[in-house]
């Protein structure tokens, strides 16, 4: 679909982020496999330090026409640390589950508020186009993880982690890259969008699966 190169690498930033917290907070409503979610996040975790800068720079390469270097941040510290804490204090981790869970949408809620305000007048020039092709991203990989996880045969649990954590992306991640290591507002627009979608059908999702599995 056409898009302008800021956009088109906003969509190849988003689709090569891993799930993260939002996966797994998503899980955790849908009363999914958690502990299945965490351990994906953190094995993509590992491999998006790697992955990231590749395609990343093959895409600003193909779409804009220059490549850029940068330091991925190791996105995998926080996890680690949610899963000590799970193992060796999980009377703590259980008290904090419920805040964080609402700390992570408060956060994302606030910063994608913020960037839409920044963007004004480019969201209201761009949003249709974007949109439709965050829409389709979404909706395809929440497709590949619930019928590849069904043509596996695993349980209702394990279908559930699987599906948001192929279905959704860190869009907190892709914003912090487009605007930090990036500093292009204009990219960062692609996620911000995204993540209006993302909220609605995840939580369309959650309640579906809450009701059926």
């Amino acid at each position: 679909m056409p898009l302008e190169p800021e956009y088109a690498v906003g969509i190849m930033l988003l689709v090569v982020c891993p799930g993260g917290a939002t996966s797994n907070m998503f899980t955790h409503l849908a009363k999914g496999d958690l502990a299945l979610s965490i351990t994906m996040t953190a094995v993509a975790s590992l491999i998006a330090v790697f992955t990231i800068p590749l395609v990343l720079n093959f895409s600003l390469t193909y779409f804009m026409g220059a490549g850029t270097e940068f330091q991925l941040p190791i996105i995998i510290v926080p996890v680690v640390i949610g899963k000590l804490t799970m193992a060796f204090a999980p009377n703590i981790a259980t008290s904090l589950q419920v805040h964080v869970v609402k700390f992570g949408i408060a956060f994302l809620t606030f910063l994608m508020i913020f960037l839409i305000y920044v963007q004004q007048g480019v969201v209201i020039k761009s949003f249709t186009s974007i949109a439709t092709v965050a829409l389709l991203l979404n909706l395809s990989t929440m497709a590949l993880g619930y019928f590849s996880s069904r043509f596996l045969n695993l349980n209702k649990a394990e279908m559930t982690s699987i599906t948001f954590e192929v279905g959704l992306q860190n869009s907190g991640l892709s914003i912090f890259i487009a605007l930090t290591l990036l500093a292009t507002y204009k990219m960062s627009f692609t996620p911000d969008v995204y993540t209006v979608i993302l909220f609605f059908i995840a939580g369309v999702l959650v309640k579906i699966f809450s009701r059926k599995f």
